[in-house]
Protein backbone atom coordinates (compact mmCIF):
# COMPACT_ATOMS: atom_id res chain seq x y z
CA UNK A 1 0.00 0.00 0.00
CA UNK A 2 2.93 2.33 0.66
CA UNK A 3 3.92 2.03 -3.02
CA UNK A 4 0.40 2.97 -4.13
CA UNK A 5 0.36 6.06 -1.88
CA UNK A 6 3.71 7.18 -3.30
CA UNK A 7 2.39 6.70 -6.84
CA UNK A 8 -0.75 8.74 -6.03
CA UNK A 9 1.40 11.53 -4.55
CA UNK A 10 3.68 11.68 -7.60
CA UNK A 11 0.71 11.59 -9.99
CA UNK A 12 -0.96 14.38 -8.01
CA UNK A 13 2.14 16.58 -8.28
CA UNK A 14 2.31 15.94 -12.03
CA UNK A 15 -1.32 16.78 -12.76
CA UNK A 16 -1.20 19.88 -10.54
CA UNK A 17 1.97 21.29 -12.14
CA UNK A 18 0.80 20.55 -15.69
CA UNK A 19 -2.62 22.09 -15.07
CA UNK A 20 -1.11 25.21 -13.49
CA UNK A 21 0.93 25.77 -16.66
CA UNK A 22 -2.18 25.23 -18.80
CA UNK A 23 -4.09 27.70 -16.66
CA UNK A 24 -1.39 30.34 -17.08
CA UNK A 25 -0.80 29.96 -20.82
CA UNK A 26 -3.64 28.29 -22.71
CA UNK A 27 -6.94 28.68 -20.89
CA UNK A 28 -7.99 31.77 -22.87
CA UNK A 29 -6.97 30.41 -26.25
CA UNK A 30 -9.74 30.00 -28.84
CA UNK A 31 -8.15 26.83 -30.28
CA UNK A 32 -10.66 24.57 -28.56
CA UNK A 33 -9.50 21.29 -30.09
CA UNK A 34 -5.92 22.00 -29.02
CA UNK A 35 -7.00 22.91 -25.49
CA UNK A 36 -9.08 19.75 -25.23
CA UNK A 37 -6.20 17.58 -26.47
CA UNK A 38 -3.83 19.33 -24.05
CA UNK A 39 -6.03 18.60 -21.02
CA UNK A 40 -6.40 14.95 -22.02
CA UNK A 41 -2.63 14.70 -22.52
CA UNK A 42 -2.07 16.23 -19.08
CA UNK A 43 -4.23 13.53 -17.49
CA UNK A 44 -2.54 10.74 -19.46
CA UNK A 45 0.97 12.04 -18.70
CA UNK A 46 0.18 12.34 -15.00
CA UNK A 47 -0.86 8.70 -14.93
CA UNK A 48 2.12 7.44 -16.97
CA UNK A 49 5.08 9.55 -15.77
CA UNK A 50 5.43 7.90 -12.31
CA UNK A 51 5.43 4.47 -14.03
CA UNK A 52 8.03 5.22 -16.73
CA UNK A 53 11.25 3.18 -16.61
CA UNK A 54 14.08 5.48 -17.67
CA UNK A 55 17.37 4.13 -19.04
CA UNK A 56 20.37 4.48 -16.75
CA UNK A 57 22.62 6.98 -18.51
CA UNK A 58 25.31 7.00 -15.82
CA UNK A 59 26.42 4.00 -13.83
CA UNK A 60 25.98 4.70 -10.15
CA UNK A 61 28.21 2.91 -7.64
CA UNK A 62 26.74 -0.31 -6.28
CA UNK A 63 27.22 -0.91 -2.58
CA UNK A 64 28.40 -4.46 -2.02
CA UNK A 65 28.28 -5.86 1.50
CA UNK A 66 30.57 -8.84 2.00
CA UNK A 67 29.34 -11.04 4.83
CA UNK A 68 31.66 -13.83 5.99
CA UNK A 69 30.28 -17.35 6.33
CA UNK A 70 31.08 -18.78 9.75
CA UNK A 71 28.88 -21.83 9.41
CA UNK A 72 31.94 -24.11 9.30
CA UNK A 73 33.97 -22.30 11.99
CA UNK A 74 34.85 -23.56 15.46
CA UNK A 75 33.38 -21.30 18.15
CA UNK A 76 34.83 -20.90 21.62
CA UNK A 77 33.00 -19.11 24.43
CA UNK A 78 35.17 -17.16 26.89
CA UNK A 79 34.07 -15.44 30.08
CA UNK A 80 35.63 -12.22 31.34
CA UNK A 81 36.18 -12.12 35.12
CA UNK A 82 33.51 -10.50 37.22
CA UNK A 83 34.28 -7.01 38.51
CA UNK A 84 33.06 -5.42 41.67
CA UNK A 85 32.01 -2.25 39.86
CA UNK A 86 29.76 -4.09 37.45
CA UNK A 87 26.35 -2.51 37.19
CA UNK A 88 23.19 -3.98 35.86
CA UNK A 89 22.06 -2.18 32.70
CA UNK A 90 19.99 -4.93 31.13
CA UNK A 91 17.10 -6.45 33.02
CA UNK A 92 15.53 -9.63 31.68
CA UNK A 93 11.78 -9.82 32.36
CA UNK A 94 10.76 -12.72 34.55
CA UNK A 95 8.05 -15.20 33.63
CA UNK A 96 4.58 -13.73 34.08
CA UNK A 97 5.70 -10.11 33.79
CA UNK A 98 4.09 -8.01 31.06
CA UNK A 99 5.19 -4.79 29.47
CA UNK A 100 2.46 -2.13 29.85
CA UNK A 101 3.71 -0.30 26.75
CA UNK A 102 3.14 -3.42 24.68
CA UNK A 103 -0.58 -3.32 25.48
CA UNK A 104 -1.05 0.26 24.27
CA UNK A 105 -2.92 0.60 20.96
CA UNK A 106 -0.83 2.54 18.47
CA UNK A 107 -1.90 3.12 14.87
CA UNK A 108 0.88 4.07 12.43
CA UNK A 109 0.46 7.30 10.48
CA UNK A 110 0.75 5.37 7.21
CA UNK A 111 -2.24 3.22 8.19
CA UNK A 112 -4.32 6.30 9.03
CA UNK A 113 -3.48 7.89 5.68
CA UNK A 114 -4.31 4.67 3.87
CA UNK A 115 -7.78 4.35 5.39
CA UNK A 116 -8.49 8.07 5.03
CA UNK A 117 -7.63 7.93 1.33
CA UNK A 118 -9.67 4.77 0.76
CA UNK A 119 -12.66 6.35 2.52
CA UNK A 120 -12.48 9.29 0.12
CA UNK A 121 -12.30 6.95 -2.88
CA UNK A 122 -15.40 5.10 -1.65
CA UNK A 123 -17.35 8.36 -1.19
CA UNK A 124 -16.35 9.63 -4.65
CA UNK A 125 -17.32 6.30 -6.18
CA UNK A 126 -20.71 6.36 -4.44
CA UNK A 127 -21.37 9.87 -5.76
CA UNK A 128 -20.47 8.68 -9.26
CA UNK A 129 -22.92 5.77 -8.97
CA UNK A 130 -25.61 8.09 -7.57
CA UNK A 131 -25.21 10.33 -10.61
CA UNK A 132 -25.64 7.38 -12.97
CA UNK A 133 -28.76 6.23 -11.11
CA UNK A 134 -30.36 9.69 -11.28
CA UNK A 135 -29.88 9.84 -15.05
CA UNK A 136 -31.21 6.30 -15.42
CA UNK A 137 -34.34 7.08 -13.37
CA UNK A 138 -34.92 10.25 -15.38
CA UNK A 139 -34.63 8.37 -18.68
CA UNK A 140 -37.22 5.82 -17.57
CA UNK A 141 -39.83 8.58 -17.27
CA UNK A 142 -39.05 10.05 -20.70
CA UNK A 143 -40.65 9.54 -24.07
CA UNK A 144 -38.07 7.89 -26.31
CA UNK A 145 -37.67 8.72 -30.00
CA UNK A 146 -35.01 7.07 -32.15
CA UNK A 147 -33.35 9.80 -34.23
CA UNK A 148 -30.57 9.69 -36.81
CA UNK A 149 -27.49 8.70 -34.81
CA UNK A 150 -28.88 9.30 -31.32
CA UNK A 151 -31.85 8.74 -28.99
CA UNK A 152 -34.08 11.64 -28.05
CA UNK A 153 -35.57 11.51 -24.54
CA UNK A 154 -38.38 14.02 -23.94
CA UNK A 155 -39.46 14.52 -20.33
CA UNK A 156 -42.55 16.34 -19.09
CA UNK A 157 -40.91 18.25 -16.22
CA UNK A 158 -38.45 21.14 -16.47
CA UNK A 159 -34.87 19.87 -16.73
CA UNK A 160 -31.80 21.35 -18.38
CA UNK A 161 -31.19 19.85 -21.81
CA UNK A 162 -28.09 17.65 -21.89
CA UNK A 163 -26.34 14.93 -23.83
CA UNK A 164 -25.44 11.64 -22.16
CA UNK A 165 -23.60 9.04 -24.22
CA UNK A 166 -25.62 8.66 -27.43
CA UNK A 167 -28.77 10.16 -25.89
CA UNK A 168 -30.18 13.69 -25.67
CA UNK A 169 -32.48 14.62 -22.79
CA UNK A 170 -34.74 17.65 -23.29
CA UNK A 171 -37.91 18.95 -21.64
CA UNK A 172 -41.14 19.11 -23.61
CA UNK A 173 -41.20 22.92 -23.22
CA UNK A 174 -37.70 23.39 -24.66
CA UNK A 175 -38.39 20.92 -27.45
CA UNK A 176 -41.47 22.85 -28.57
CA UNK A 177 -39.93 26.33 -28.26
CA UNK A 178 -36.23 25.95 -29.19
CA UNK A 179 -35.86 22.36 -30.30
CA UNK A 180 -33.79 22.99 -33.44
CA UNK A 181 -31.02 25.05 -31.81
CA UNK A 182 -30.80 22.96 -28.64
CA UNK A 183 -30.74 19.64 -30.53
CA UNK A 184 -28.06 20.96 -32.88
CA UNK A 185 -25.97 21.87 -29.84
CA UNK A 186 -26.41 18.50 -28.13
CA UNK A 187 -25.75 16.57 -31.34
CA UNK A 188 -22.39 18.36 -31.54
CA UNK A 189 -21.53 16.95 -28.11
CA UNK A 190 -22.38 13.45 -29.35
CA UNK A 191 -20.41 13.77 -32.61
CA UNK A 192 -17.31 15.00 -30.73
CA UNK A 193 -17.54 12.16 -28.14
CA UNK A 194 -17.47 14.56 -25.21
CA UNK A 195 -19.06 11.93 -22.98
CA UNK A 196 -15.85 9.85 -23.19
CA UNK A 197 -13.85 12.80 -21.83
CA UNK A 198 -16.21 13.28 -18.92
CA UNK A 199 -16.25 9.58 -18.07
CA UNK A 200 -12.44 9.46 -18.03
CA UNK A 201 -12.21 12.58 -15.87
CA UNK A 202 -14.80 11.25 -13.42
CA UNK A 203 -12.66 8.14 -12.92
CA UNK A 204 -9.59 10.34 -12.39
CA UNK A 205 -11.57 12.41 -9.87
CA UNK A 206 -12.43 9.22 -7.98
CA UNK A 207 -8.72 8.47 -7.54
CA UNK A 208 -7.66 12.11 -7.00
CA UNK A 209 -10.69 13.18 -4.96
CA UNK A 210 -8.48 15.28 -2.66
CA UNK A 211 -6.85 17.36 -5.42
CA UNK A 212 -8.54 20.72 -6.19
CA UNK A 213 -6.66 20.90 -9.51
CA UNK A 214 -8.65 17.92 -10.80
CA UNK A 215 -11.98 19.64 -10.10
CA UNK A 216 -10.77 22.82 -11.82
CA UNK A 217 -9.54 20.78 -14.79
CA UNK A 218 -12.95 19.11 -15.15
CA UNK A 219 -14.63 22.53 -15.08
CA UNK A 220 -12.32 23.79 -17.83
CA UNK A 221 -12.96 20.67 -19.91
CA UNK A 222 -16.73 21.20 -19.72
CA UNK A 223 -16.26 24.83 -20.81
CA UNK A 224 -14.20 23.68 -23.79
CA UNK A 225 -16.93 21.19 -24.68
CA UNK A 226 -19.50 24.00 -24.70
CA UNK A 227 -17.27 26.24 -26.82
CA UNK A 228 -16.83 23.44 -29.37
CA UNK A 229 -20.55 22.65 -29.44
CA UNK A 230 -21.41 26.36 -29.84
CA UNK A 231 -18.96 26.61 -32.72
CA UNK A 232 -20.45 23.65 -34.56
CA UNK A 233 -24.00 24.82 -33.88
CA UNK A 234 -23.29 28.18 -35.56
CA UNK A 235 -21.65 26.38 -38.49
CA UNK A 236 -24.85 24.34 -38.94
CA UNK A 237 -26.74 27.49 -40.00
CA UNK A 238 -28.34 28.62 -36.72
CA UNK A 239 -28.63 32.42 -36.47
CA UNK A 240 -25.85 33.65 -34.16
CA UNK A 241 -27.88 36.47 -32.58
CA UNK A 242 -30.89 34.29 -31.82
CA UNK A 243 -28.62 31.55 -30.51
CA UNK A 244 -26.82 33.92 -28.14
CA UNK A 245 -30.17 35.23 -26.86
CA UNK A 246 -31.20 31.63 -26.21
CA UNK A 247 -28.02 31.07 -24.22
CA UNK A 248 -28.75 34.14 -22.11
CA UNK A 249 -32.33 32.96 -21.57
CA UNK A 250 -31.16 29.48 -20.48
CA UNK A 251 -28.17 30.74 -18.51
CA UNK A 252 -29.75 30.03 -15.12
CA UNK A 253 -31.26 26.59 -14.79
CA UNK A 254 -31.76 23.64 -12.45
CA UNK A 255 -28.99 21.47 -11.09
CA UNK A 256 -26.83 19.74 -13.75
CA UNK A 257 -25.46 16.20 -13.90
CA UNK A 258 -21.72 15.65 -13.55
CA UNK A 259 -21.53 13.13 -16.41
CA UNK A 260 -23.66 15.19 -18.82
CA UNK A 261 -22.92 18.04 -21.23
CA UNK A 262 -25.69 20.50 -20.41
CA UNK A 263 -26.89 23.30 -22.72
CA UNK A 264 -27.09 25.59 -19.69
CA UNK A 265 -23.53 24.84 -18.56
CA UNK A 266 -20.71 27.41 -18.62
CA UNK A 267 -20.80 31.13 -17.92
CA UNK A 268 -22.85 33.11 -20.44
CA UNK A 269 -20.24 35.83 -20.88
CA UNK A 270 -17.45 33.36 -21.68
CA UNK A 271 -19.51 31.51 -24.27
CA UNK A 272 -20.49 34.68 -26.11
CA UNK A 273 -16.91 36.03 -26.00
CA UNK A 274 -15.53 32.77 -27.39
CA UNK A 275 -18.11 32.74 -30.21
CA UNK A 276 -16.87 36.16 -31.38
CA UNK A 277 -13.17 35.68 -30.66
CA UNK A 278 -10.72 35.50 -33.54
CA UNK A 279 -9.15 32.08 -34.02
CA UNK A 280 -6.29 33.10 -36.32
CA UNK A 281 -3.66 33.33 -33.58
CA UNK A 282 -0.85 30.75 -33.76
CA UNK A 283 0.50 31.50 -30.27
CA UNK A 284 -0.79 28.14 -29.05
CA UNK A 285 2.11 26.42 -30.82
CA UNK A 286 4.89 27.82 -28.63
CA UNK A 287 2.65 27.54 -25.58
CA UNK A 288 2.21 23.82 -26.18
CA UNK A 289 5.98 23.52 -26.66
CA UNK A 290 6.56 24.84 -23.13
CA UNK A 291 5.07 21.62 -21.75
CA UNK A 292 7.98 19.57 -23.11
CA UNK A 293 10.69 20.89 -20.70
CA UNK A 294 8.26 20.46 -17.81
CA UNK A 295 7.57 16.89 -18.92
CA UNK A 296 11.31 16.19 -19.02
CA UNK A 297 11.78 17.57 -15.50
CA UNK A 298 8.94 15.46 -14.10
CA UNK A 299 10.32 12.36 -15.83
CA UNK A 300 13.70 12.94 -14.21
CA UNK A 301 12.05 13.55 -10.84
CA UNK A 302 9.61 10.63 -10.79
CA UNK A 303 10.77 8.23 -13.51
CA UNK A 304 12.13 4.90 -12.27
CA UNK A 305 15.76 3.99 -12.94
CA UNK A 306 16.01 0.41 -11.73
CA UNK A 307 18.62 -0.89 -14.14
CA UNK A 308 21.16 -1.49 -11.41
CA UNK A 309 18.82 -3.22 -8.99
CA UNK A 310 19.22 -6.66 -10.57
CA UNK A 311 23.00 -6.23 -10.63
CA UNK A 312 23.04 -5.21 -6.97
CA UNK A 313 20.84 -8.15 -6.00
CA UNK A 314 23.02 -10.58 -7.94
CA UNK A 315 26.22 -9.28 -6.33
CA UNK A 316 24.74 -9.25 -2.83
CA UNK A 317 23.74 -12.89 -3.14
CA UNK A 318 27.21 -14.04 -4.17
CA UNK A 319 29.28 -15.72 -1.53
CA UNK A 320 32.65 -14.24 -0.66
CA UNK A 321 35.67 -15.97 -2.15
CA UNK A 322 37.50 -18.22 0.24
CA UNK A 323 40.52 -15.89 0.38
CA UNK A 324 38.32 -12.95 1.36
CA UNK A 325 36.54 -15.15 3.90
CA UNK A 326 39.85 -16.01 5.56
CA UNK A 327 40.94 -12.36 5.62
CA UNK A 328 37.73 -11.20 7.26
CA UNK A 329 37.85 -14.02 9.78
CA UNK A 330 41.37 -12.96 10.81
CA UNK A 331 40.28 -9.36 11.24
CA UNK A 332 37.24 -9.99 13.45
CA UNK A 333 38.49 -13.20 15.08
CA UNK A 334 35.36 -15.29 14.66
CA UNK A 335 36.78 -18.16 16.72
CA UNK A 336 36.50 -16.09 19.92
CA UNK A 337 33.28 -14.49 21.13
CA UNK A 338 33.76 -12.10 24.04
CA UNK A 339 31.42 -11.49 26.91
CA UNK A 340 29.69 -8.13 27.33
CA UNK A 341 31.60 -5.20 28.92
CA UNK A 342 31.83 -4.95 32.70
CA UNK A 343 28.94 -2.49 33.00
CA UNK A 344 26.44 -4.93 31.57
CA UNK A 345 24.59 -7.71 33.30
CA UNK A 346 26.13 -11.17 32.90
CA UNK A 347 23.99 -14.24 32.59
CA UNK A 348 25.79 -16.93 34.52
CA UNK A 349 25.97 -20.33 32.91
CA UNK A 350 28.62 -22.87 32.13
CA UNK A 351 28.90 -23.23 28.37
CA UNK A 352 31.09 -25.80 26.71
CA UNK A 353 34.61 -24.61 25.95
CA UNK A 354 34.60 -25.95 22.41
CA UNK A 355 31.58 -27.11 20.51
CA UNK A 356 32.26 -29.68 17.78
CA UNK A 357 31.69 -28.35 14.29
CA UNK A 358 29.20 -31.06 13.44
CA UNK A 359 26.88 -29.88 16.25
CA UNK A 360 26.69 -26.23 15.13
CA UNK A 361 24.05 -24.68 12.88
CA UNK A 362 23.66 -20.97 12.18
CA UNK A 363 20.61 -18.85 11.35
CA UNK A 364 21.44 -15.60 9.52
CA UNK A 365 19.29 -12.49 9.23
CA UNK A 366 20.46 -10.66 6.10
CA UNK A 367 20.26 -6.86 5.74
CA UNK A 368 17.61 -7.22 3.03
CA UNK A 369 15.30 -9.13 5.40
CA UNK A 370 16.03 -12.66 4.13
CA UNK A 371 16.51 -15.54 6.56
CA UNK A 372 19.22 -18.08 5.76
CA UNK A 373 19.98 -21.38 7.47
CA UNK A 374 23.54 -22.60 8.02
CA UNK A 375 24.86 -20.88 4.88
CA UNK A 376 24.53 -17.28 3.77
CA UNK A 377 23.05 -18.19 0.41
CA UNK A 378 20.73 -20.90 1.78
CA UNK A 379 17.54 -18.81 1.97
CA UNK A 380 14.56 -20.40 3.70
CA UNK A 381 11.02 -19.44 4.64
CA UNK A 382 9.82 -19.60 8.24
CA UNK A 383 7.91 -22.81 7.53
CA UNK A 384 10.94 -24.43 5.93
CA UNK A 385 13.14 -23.29 8.80
CA UNK A 386 11.06 -25.19 11.35
CA UNK A 387 11.27 -28.36 9.23
CA UNK A 388 15.04 -27.98 8.80
CA UNK A 389 15.57 -27.58 12.56
CA UNK A 390 13.50 -30.68 13.30
CA UNK A 391 15.43 -32.61 10.65
CA UNK A 392 18.77 -31.52 12.10
CA UNK A 393 17.68 -32.50 15.63
CA UNK A 394 16.85 -36.00 14.45
CA UNK A 395 20.37 -36.35 13.06
CA UNK A 396 22.19 -34.42 15.82
CA UNK A 397 20.36 -34.41 19.17
CA UNK A 398 23.12 -32.30 20.77
CA UNK A 399 22.62 -29.48 18.31
CA UNK A 400 23.66 -25.87 19.06
CA UNK A 401 22.09 -22.97 17.16
CA UNK A 402 23.41 -19.44 16.68
CA UNK A 403 21.18 -16.60 15.45
CA UNK A 404 23.45 -13.95 13.90
CA UNK A 405 21.95 -10.51 13.32
CA UNK A 406 23.52 -7.19 12.45
CA UNK A 407 22.16 -4.79 15.06
CA UNK A 408 19.71 -2.22 13.74
CA UNK A 409 18.98 -4.24 10.59
CA UNK A 410 16.54 -6.79 12.01
CA UNK A 411 12.95 -7.11 10.86
CA UNK A 412 9.99 -8.49 12.81
CA UNK A 413 10.74 -12.07 11.72
CA UNK A 414 13.47 -12.42 14.36
CA UNK A 415 10.86 -12.88 17.08
CA UNK A 416 9.08 -15.49 14.97
CA UNK A 417 12.33 -17.43 14.55
CA UNK A 418 12.94 -17.35 18.27
CA UNK A 419 9.44 -18.74 18.85
CA UNK A 420 10.23 -21.56 16.43
CA UNK A 421 13.38 -22.37 18.43
CA UNK A 422 11.46 -22.38 21.69
CA UNK A 423 8.84 -24.67 20.17
CA UNK A 424 11.63 -27.09 19.25
CA UNK A 425 13.06 -27.21 22.78
CA UNK A 426 15.74 -24.51 22.56
CA UNK A 427 16.34 -21.87 25.18
CA UNK A 428 18.27 -18.62 24.96
CA UNK A 429 21.52 -18.62 26.89
CA UNK A 430 23.42 -15.51 26.06
CA UNK A 431 23.73 -12.29 24.01
CA UNK A 432 27.19 -11.08 22.99
CA UNK A 433 28.80 -8.72 20.50
CA UNK A 434 31.68 -9.35 18.18
CA UNK A 435 35.19 -8.24 19.07
CA UNK A 436 35.34 -5.43 16.50
CA UNK A 437 32.27 -3.61 17.78
CA UNK A 438 30.34 -4.18 14.58
CA UNK A 439 27.20 -4.80 16.65
CA UNK A 440 26.92 -8.34 15.34
CA UNK A 441 24.52 -9.74 17.94
CA UNK A 442 24.69 -13.50 18.52
CA UNK A 443 21.98 -15.41 20.35
CA UNK A 444 23.26 -18.79 21.55
CA UNK A 445 20.59 -21.41 22.17
CA UNK A 446 20.60 -25.09 23.06
CA UNK A 447 18.02 -27.79 23.82
CA UNK A 448 16.37 -27.41 27.25
CA UNK A 449 16.94 -31.05 28.12
CA UNK A 450 20.69 -30.88 27.44
CA UNK A 451 22.80 -31.64 30.48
Amino acid sequence: MNTILIYILESTICISVFYLLFRLLMRKEASFAVNRATLLTIVAASVIVPLVQLPQLMQTPVHVELIPDFSESRIQIQNLPETENATVTEVQPTVGETNPAANELTIPLETLLKYFYLAGVVVALLLFIQNMIRIFLLSRKATVQQMDGYRLLIVDREVPSFAFGRSVVISQTDYDAHGQAILAHEQAHIRLNHFVDLLLLELVKTVHWFNPAVYALIGDMKEIHEFQADQQTLHSGIDATQYQLLIIQKGVGPRRFALANSFNHCQIKKRIIMMNKSKTSKAWRWKVATFLPLLALLLMAFGKTDENLDVKKEISQQKMPSVAQDSVKKMIKPDVVYSPPAKQRRIKFTPPVIVPDEDICTIWFKNDGRVCFNKIEDEVSLGELSKKIKSELEKRPKLYLFIIVKEGKVDDREEQVREILKANGFQEERKVKDSKGQYLTTYFSKPMNKK
